[in-house]
């Protein structure tokens, strides 16, 4: 366990925080990473949150700070609205990408990805052949 997750649970919450963090023989199907996604898409600010490519906010002191999302292919004119990466030694690179295309929303989730952003392109040019063929 990371040493700063092991202060998080000294917070209130820990029976659940336990189940949050990376342990042995924690695994996560797609299917269960496609349901959470779904369920959390539903609130609004995690929505817009998960779909900005990058913003500018401001410290108390007005020092401007840019924050800018990590799904590179969310930065690129491609059909991905949405998504969420993450990283760990036993997931390797994951990803989460909403996909919009002919009126329709998908969701992919690709685990354990050597190259995630690799893999997605492929996925994308299912959908439209043209798209991020680098």
């Amino acid at each position: 366990m990371r040493p700063i997750c092991e202060d998080l649970l000294k917070l209130p919450y820990p029976s659940l925080l336990k189940y949050l963090l990376d342990a042995p023989h924690q695994d996560s199907s797609p299917r269960d990473i496609a349901w959470l996604a779904m369920y959390v898409l539903k609130n609004p600010d995690i929505k817009e949150r998960m779909s900005t490519a990058s913003t500018m906010i401001y410290s108390l002191k007005g020092v401007p700070v840019s924050l800018v999302h990590t799904h590179e292919l969310l930065r690129q004119h491609t059909l991905v609205t949405a998504g969420k990466t993450g990283t760990t030694d036993g997931a390797r690179q994951c990803l989460v990408s909403v996909v919009e295309h002919e009126g329709r929303s998908y969701l992919v989730v690709l685990l354990r990805s050597r190259d995630r952003y690799a893999d997605m392109r492929t996925i994308l040019r299912q959908f439209a052949p043209d798209i991020a063929k680098s």
